[in-house]
């Protein structure tokens, strides 16, 4: 015979971004333009001293890649609070937090 066990909500979340029946806090930061005219990569460029300097290509590819690495980390963070946005909803849906 199973045997029933008793659970007991401990924990209350507040959310504050906008789901339909919650929030969780929006993201903060904004995409930024790349108007920089350099191409982004994964790595940026040692850019030398003012004696050793690269030229200006090198500095625009360092901010692209800046900003395209900003602006990609920026997604995924929305994406995992989405996800951590359902599971407290879930959580809350069976009683398992306030």
């Amino acid at each position: 015979m199973p045997q029933q066990v008793n659970i007991v909500a401990k924990d209350t979340f507040t959310q504050t971004y906008s789901t339909a029946s919650g929030t969780v806090a929006d993201i903060t930061t904004t995409t930024i333009t790349n108007n920089s005219g350099g191409t982004a990569s994964g790595t940026i460029a040692d850019l030398g001293t003012a004696a050793t300097a690269q030229p200006p290509q090198a500095w625009n590819n360092a901010i692209a890649t800046l900003a395209t690495q900003v602006n990609a980390l920026q997604v995924d963070v929305l994406a995992a609070k989405k996800v951590q946005n359902q599971i407290i909803d879930s959580l809350q849906k069976i009683g398992l937090v306030g």
